[in-house]
């Protein structure tokens, strides 16, 4: 991992497809409950959305990931976060090697990303790919009245010595 930076993708897909994943993950079944740390009780809850590995969507954005970040990376897991008003995630650490995150909602004014003390706007079709040992967490909007989604892809690097 080393020499890798994070790297920040705007449009990063066809903007009609992104708004499509938008209005998909609102049909998913959601469940309340999800922390920023799993398996535990510890920290803010918010809504989330497994999406299976084989989703075709899933597929496509892992590979365009690839493609952009110019890395082999292996697929662990992947779902959808639902953010309403007040439904901040905690600083925390991921699983893997590198997290995909796409921003599907509507631009917000608010509503950013934070990786340690960068801040990332939340840009409708902004990709983010980040290294997962760095603390970060996702603000909700405190405006917006639908919520605030992202898909989230966890990887590790093929091969890698984990």
């Amino acid at each position: 991992m080393a020499g890798v930076e994070n790297k920040i993708i705007d449009n990063f897909i066809d903007p009609l497809l992104c708004k499509t994943i938008y209005t998909n993950i609102l049909r998913l079944p959601m469940v309340y409950n999800q922390s920023s740390y799993i398996g535990t009780s510890k920290g803010s809850r918010f809504f989330m959305s497994n999406i299976s590995q084989y989703d075709n969507i899933i597929l496509y954005l892992l590979e365009k990931a690839k493609e952009c970040f110019n890395q082999d990376l292996e697929y662990l897991r992947s779902y959808a976060n639902i953010q309403f008003k007040g439904q901040d995630g905690d600083w925390h650490l991921d699983d893997g090697d590198y997290t995909i995150l796409l921003m599907v909602s509507e631009t917000l004014k608010d509503g950013k990303f934070e990786i340690n003390e960068h801040k990332v706007d939340f840009i409708q079709n902004r990709c983010v790919i980040f290294n997962t040992k760095q603390e970060h967490r996702a603000l909700a909007s405190k405006y917006a009245i639908l919520p605030r989604c992202t898909v989230a892809i966890k990887t590790k690097i093929k091969n890698g010595n984990n």
